[in-house]
């Protein structure tokens, strides 16, 4: 109802009712002059009647007149002389300005006295009016229609649908909270400022973030974390988080960003640090989490050592897991201060580590159930010795890579680990036949092993001995030129394979390729990528197994075999099949077409190039490479025209004229 009496007072101003903004006696003005300012426009319209109030609409930068401007009579009359005159009566500064009744703006609200008579009197109107009344009753002109439209809207939402849709200012705070907390970090931070209610309850709902990543958190590309961006975050959350992980970009971090986690993230259990740069200095102050710390993970932190780590160790009493991958600088002394309660140890890439340190911690942290070790060059055979005889838990064991120090004797130890789940001797070169049959016969609990690449003295004898392991699933014989059809045909008849990796492995044909894929119902993974000798057989079995029984999921990669894109053709639902070839080319049976042997990459006539140089005759009458005078100087001698061949034309004429 209020909308209707603003839209009556407009259509009939004589009216008692008072219209909004003054729009009974105010006129638009446009095409003004950039040189007229306001006192002359408002005493150049003072021709049609006394003026109130003269308003020049300005740039809010640069303060310059934007050629419009409202300007607002004294009386309805007056209004009226300004609309009907004609241009020489509307001419300014060699302008034609532009009169028309001012309007609302579509974005502009209505505003009104907020007093208790009127509530009460609406309140009235409300309960006995039809909520439809308001829709009907409005039928305005033509030259009215955006201002009804907008009108008859808001009537429409004021009588209706407020009951049915309430407005979001009127949630309760709960609700509020608990919209917010579906926001990501900007939204949430943006919604701070639309008012200071909103403020007060997006600060409240940073209770609900227990997690924070930046993953895809900047769009631009040179937009990176820093110390400011990541204090100004955890002000707001850092009380209540308990996972942080800062990997997804570490590179604008510095080792404050510690003091900063340490004054913030007082219940933190979970920090992902990976490539800041961490310091020993630093680590004193992460030591402060060490109440609640259980997961801590510095992968490429090179910057600090045994000092700073073993302050961490030392405080942290409930730690669980910890990574230091590719610390060059770490020996294993910080290990005598390490929590028992350490369960997973993550020290790949650590060059510097020696045997000591593997004493320390297996004096320590005997209940460790997953170590790796990969690449770890400094540990010998007593090292690995230890490690196999005190670590009885152990669950997870990574040693691929050389170990120039350790023997055969010392990897045969393995098989004192007898609850092993998990194996990974990748191109460790001291693994041979005999180390895998006493493993086999050790670890009867081994599910998943990976040889790949120790093809130094693996074949189908160390492949063989694992076929009667019960609990095998996942095996990786990549790289392993002697495995042929016949150990794999005895792992493919236990029936337990769940992913198979055979890259650039000769002895494999599509025979035994079959076996695997009618004998292993719970197959999810093959690759035999790199096998130049698989043909599209082995895409036909698939595809038939597949299609037999529908319930399978299997990914078939088999990317540089004889398998074109044209042959795959449609698929079964439960087959996926990928040309992508993941295997190493320098171990794949057509390496020797890839990589050329060094004395067919070298021609017959380069041999006796001799890089262009004209020949000479030397003292024992052998042809020697060297230079004479009179062999450059004969110009008609063409043994070195071709050393000018890519250059401008005209250094060959200055060449010869020098």
């Amino acid at each position: 109802m209020f909308c209707q009496e603003q839209l009556n007072a407009f259509q009939n101003p004589d009216e008692s009712v008072k219209a909004p903004f003054n729009l009974d006696r105010k006129v638009f003005v446009g095409n003004i002059s950039y040189r007229i300012g306001q006192k002359r426009l408002k005493q150049f319209f003072r021709r049609f009647g006394e003026v109130d109030y003269c308003y020049i609409v300005k740039d809010h930068l640069k303060k310059w007149s934007r050629g419009i401007a409202f300007v607002t009579f004294k009386d309805h009359e007056s209004m009226q002389r300004a609309l009907q005159a004609n241009d020489d009566n509307l001419t300014l500064d060699s302008r034609v300005m532009r009169v028309k009744p001012a309007e609302i703006s579509t974005r502009a609200t209505f505003w009104k006295e907020d007093t208790k008579e009127e509530e009460e009197e609406e309140k009235e109107k409300e309960e006995e009016d039809d909520p439809g009344d308001c829709a009907r009753q409005i039928h305005p002109p033509d030259q009215l229609s955006g201002y009804q439209e907008k009108t008859s809207s808001i009537c429409e939402t004021k009588d209706v649908t407020n009951a049915v849709y309430p407005s979001v200012f009127s949630l309760c705070e709960e609700v509020l909270i608990y919209v917010f907390s579906f926001l990501s970090v900007q939204e949430r931070i943006m919604v701070e400022r639309v008012c200071q209610h909103w403020r007060d309850v997006a600060f409240k709902s940073w209770g609900h973030q227990k997690t924070l990543h930046f993953k895809k958190f900047f769009q631009k590309p040179f937009d990176c974390l820093t110390d400011k961006i990541l204090n100004s975050v955890l002000s707001r959350c850092g009380q209540h988080l308990r996972q942080l992980d800062l990997s997804a970009s570490p590179r604008m971090l510095t080792d404050f960003v510690i003091d900063i986690i340490a004054k913030y993230c007082v219940n933190l259990e979970s920090l992902d640090v990976s490539g800041v740069k961490v310091t020993d200095i630093s680590m004193r102050n992460l030591g402060n989490l060490g109440k609640s710390l259980k997961s801590v993970k510095l992968y490429n932190c090179i910057h600090f050592g045994d000092k700073g780590l073993r302050t961490l160790l030392s405080t942290c009493e409930l730690l669980e897991y910890l990574n230091i991958e590719e610390n060059a600088t770490i020996t294993g002394a910080c290990f005598q201060s390490a929590s028992p309660s350490l369960k997973t140890l993550i020290l790949n890439q650590c060059s510097q580590l020696t045997d000591k340190g593997i004493q320390h911690l297996s004096q320590r942290c005997s209940g460790i159930e997953e170590i790796q070790l990969s690449m770890c060059y400094s540990i010998s055979h007593i090292g690995v010795t230890t490690l196999c005889q005190c670590f009885q838990n152990l669950k997870v064991l990574h040693m691929s890579g050389t170990f120039i120090n350790a023997t055969d004797e010392s990897m045969k130890k393995i098989h004192f680990l007898r609850t092993l789940r998990e194996l990974n001797l990748s191109f460790n070169f001291n693994v041979d036949d005999s180390v895998l049959q006493v493993i086999s016969n050790g670890c009867e609990n081994l599910e998943i092993l990976d040889i790949s690449g120790c093809h130094h003295g693996v074949t189908d004898f160390g492949v063989s001995c694992f076929s009667q392991s019960s609990h095998l699933h996942t095996i990786n014989l990549s790289c392993l030129p002697e495995v042929s059809d016949s150990s794999v045909n005895l792992l493919a008849h236990s029936g337990n394979l769940k992913c198979l990796k055979l890259q650039a492995d000769r002895g494999i044909t599509d025979a035994v390729l079959e076996t695997v894929a009618v004998l292993n119902p719970q197959l999810e993974l093959l690759d035999v990528s790199g096998n130049i000798q698989i043909t599209v057989n082995t895409l036909k079995t698939f595809i038939q197994v597949a299609t037999n029984y529908p319930e399978s999921r299997i990914h078939l990669i088999l990317g540089g075999c004889s398998v074109l894109y044209e042959d795959i053709g449609n698929l079964p639902a439960g087959l996926s099949v990928s040309l992508l070839d993941l295997s190493r080319s320098y171990y794949r049976p057509d390496a020797e077409i890839i990589f050329l042997a060094e004395d067919e990459m070298v021609s017959s006539d380069d041999e006796n190039d001799n890089m262009g140089y004209p020949f000479a005759e030397g003292v024992a009458g052998d042809p020697v490479v060297g230079f004479e005078d009179d062999v450059w100087d004969d110009y008609d001698d063409d043994n070195g025209d071709d050393y000018l061949d890519n250059d401008d034309p005209l250094a060959a004429e200055r060449w010869n004229l020098s």
